[in-house]
């Protein structure tokens, strides 16, 4: 039987959770339907984190690259690239409120070990210094963690009692 993974549908204020099956698994054969899907998304996400290299040179930028270096530079972007669980597509509406303060508390952790100096970066790093595809890996490798797990699941318990205790008021 497929995994199964749950999902909240609703607004706002309610919100319903589902079971929904999740049929892919790695070495699936893929239908024509799903291969078109996919290399678009494949597609998508390329140009997605090309498009500030690609904005400067049609711009002229500073930073700009000629023509085809960057034509060079993209070949080579995309041959190298690879899905990651960040770009992998989930979306935050069908995140449940756990995976929501996971990723929060993971972002944070990334960031504060980015500020720190090391040899190689004597005065830290900012968010922007990194290519967002390893950001985002390496903050969804630190929300999957059993203590970012933890953790996350602590807090959403705790406001939950905030909440359930401000509204009794």
């Amino acid at each position: 039987m497929a995994d199964m993974k749950k999902v909240q549908v609703g607004n706002k204020n309610t919100k319903m959770e589902f079971a929904v099956p999740q049929p892919y698994d790695e070495g699936h054969t893929l239908t024509a339907i799903e291969a078109k899907q996919l290399n678009q998304c494949f597609a998508e996400n390329i140009c997605n984190n090309m498009r500030a290299k690609v904005k400067a040179t049609i711009e002229g930028a500073e930073d700009a690259m000629d023509e085809a270096t960057l034509n060079a530079d993209f070949k080579e972007y995309a041959a190298e690239y690879a899905f990651t669980e960040a770009s992998a597509g989930s979306s935050r509406a069908t995140m449940t409120p756990i995976e929501k303060a996971a990723r929060k508390i993971a972002r944070d952790l990334v960031v504060y070990q980015l500020k720190q100096p090391s040899d190689e970066h004597p005065k830290g790093r900012k968010v922007s210094d990194v290519h967002k595809d390893d950001f985002a890996a390496e903050v969804a490798r630190f929300a999957e963690t059993e203590k970012v797990q933890k953790l996350a699941a602590k807090r959403v318990k705790e406001m939950d009692a905030i909440t359930a205790d401000l509204l009794s008021d």
